[in-house]
């Protein structure tokens, strides 16, 4: 067993299939199968099973990844320690966000970081919450940031951001007399409300502080779910409803006068955002580096 057999396994689990591992290695289709094949040969076990349509992982497989990406990874932080290049050099660090970090908080830690770092190279796929969690689990990508902390305790959840939400509304005379007071929350149940999808975070967190003064989502007058904040915030706008919304998402039409923005009557309402990744995979370098960049640069804001 060799690590080229190890890196050439990882590949394979985390492409779902031998030609897309044997165009990240610049390997033959060939040559990828005969390592493949060589470790189930000495392990003595199925690593890999095939159907006509999918390729999937045996349960010894996904011990063998586990450890073999621990591996990889070590190799990866010597080769960094004496300033090396491995072969990853070439390879993208493969991350998921949802919405909210992913468009307006990411492209900033990246800019930066690559700045730092001009070699390391990024896939960035974004999802909900929930979706990030499950392509992290499902060793898609190696790195998640999400908008709310799930009940999932195969990952580690580190909070980096505190992110505030706030009510937007059109810019009419009906709502500017809330600048003073704050919107209550009680309006809510008869203005026309603009919601997110089920997986959101910036739901997860609205609907929870509701429930604090007796508010059950059910209760509000919704006249639509959207799945995206720049959906919401241009729909408010235009005079279609009101919203909770990140924030950050919505200072540009704030600074514009395309909308009004308020802080609930009831108290200010913030969330962590949060880094996340698989609790018992060891890190490869590209991604613990950020990491620690992350934990650097953005604690002050917890």
């Amino acid at each position: 067993m060799n690590l080229k057999q190890l890196e050439a396994f990882v590949c394979v689990v985390e492409q779902k299939s031998f030609s897309g591992a044997a165009k990240v290695l610049y390997l033959t289709q060939p040559t990828v199968s005969a390592h493949i094949q060589s470790l189930e040969k000495e392990l003595g076990c199925r690593l890999l099973a095939r159907s006509t349509k999918e390729l999937f992982v045996t349960a010894k497989g996904e011990r063998l990844y586990l450890y073999a990406r621990q591996m990889l990874g070590l190799e990866e932080k010597i080769l960094k320690e004496f300033h090396l290049k491995g072969r990853h050099h070439t390879e993208r660090l493969a991350i998921a966000a949802s919405t909210i970090p992913g468009q307006y908080i990411l492209p900033e830690i990246l800019t930066a970081y690559r700045n730092r770092c001009p070699d390391e190279k990024f896939q960035v796929i974004q999802s909900d919450s929930q979706g990030v969690v499950e392509k992290i689990i499902g060793h898609d990508v190696e790195l998640g940031f999400t908008g709310t902390r799930l009940p999932e305790n195969r990952c580690v959840f580190t909070p980096f951001f505190k992110d505030k939400l706030v009510v937007i509304t059109p810019p009419t005379e009906e709502y500017r007399k809330y600048k003073q007071t704050g919107f209550p929350a009680l309006k809510l149940r008869e203005v026309p409300f603009l919601i997110r999808e089920s997986g959101s975070g910036t739901r997860r967190e609205t609907e929870e502080f509701l429930q604090r003064f007796g508010i059950h989502i059910s209760e509000l007058n919704i006249a639509a779910h959207m799945d995206h904040p720049e959906i919401i915030k241009r729909s408010v706008s235009k005079g279609l409803g009101v919203a909770i919304i990140s924030e950050k998402a919505v200072q540009d039409y704030t600074e514009e006068g395309k909308i009004l923005q308020f802080d609930l009557q009831e108290g200010i309402i913030h969330r962590d955002l949060y880094l996340v990744w698989e609790k018992e995979l060891e890190l490869s370098a590209a991604a613990a580096g950020l990491v620690d960049y992350v934990r650097t640069t953005y604690r002050y804001f917890l």
